[in-house]
């Protein structure tokens, strides 16, 4: 199976780590103009089941990192139901993300916002997402 990343905007390159973390630490720092980061294991975070409100942290600090502005309900009682968690917005690009941690699936309101957020991706610079916590690569893909 195939190592997936995830990236914490934290300390970068720690001496503990190994040689090739540091390496690929110091590439990422590079390519995310200076932030400095922390790479670690996803297998490692797996051993107890990730909590949403964790999941959703942690893309928004890759975002945050990476250029992106982000927005999320805190407190969803009072709006539409259904609306995605995340709405991220870089130069032009505006990218919808529900979240979910498995086994939890979308609900009814879910899938009529995804729906119909999805008829207006049409050009290309709205994109409409269901990310999990195995989709890490997938996420900073997305968000480069």
């Amino acid at each position: 199976m195939r190592e997936q990343w995830l990236i914490h905007v934290k300390d970068a390159g720690r001496q503990d780590d190994p040689p090739w973390r540091r390496r690929l630490a110091r590439a990422l720092k590079r390519m995310l103009r200076g932030y400095a980061i922390r790479v670690v294991s996803y297998r490692r975070l797996r051993r107890r089941r990730m909590r949403e409100k964790e999941f959703l942290a942690q893309v928004r600090r890759l975002a945050q990192a990476l250029g992106w502005i982000s927005y999320h309900t805190h407190n969803s009682r009072k709006s539409e139901p259904g609306f995605p968690d995340l709405v991220l917005v870089r130069r032009g690009r505006i990218v919808f993300a529900e979240l979910k941690i498995p086994p939890k699936d979308l609900t009814a309101a879910q899938l009529v916002w995804i729906s119909e957020l999805g008829d207006c991706s049409g050009g290309g610079d709205v994109s409409v997402h269901v990310w999990t916590p195995d989709d890490l690569d997938t996420i900073a893909e997305v968000l480069r």
